[in-house]
């Protein structure tokens, strides 16, 4: 993993989203930079990609939760700011 990745496991349920990520890609064997010019060796690709469902499982599960979070979030946003702008929101 690159730098970034291992700090961002220090931030909890928002930072783990980076990690979750790089292993997604490892699953789905993309290209993976982790320095300037170096790249994730084949080795991670083939280990993370040999091992049985039941362990990598929640790679993906843990996924998708970001993505619903980040999209009910994204909307209370958009739906906060309609209020504020037509005046009906209570809170100031």
């Amino acid at each position: 993993m690159n730098d970034f990745n291992q700090l961002a496991v220090y931030f909890g349920y928002l930072g783990s989203y980076f990690p979750t990520v790089f292993f997604k890609n490892l699953l789905k064997n993309k290209k993976i930079k982790t320095g300037k010019d170096t790249f994730v060796p084949s080795e991670a690709y083939t280990f993370l990609q040999s091992l049985p469902r039941e362990l990598t499982g929640w790679i993906t599960v843990y996924y998708r939760m970001h993505i619903i979070w980040s999209t009910i979030f994204a909307s209370g946003g958009v739906l906060v700011a309609i209020g504020r702008a037509l005046g009906s929101y209570p809170i100031d």
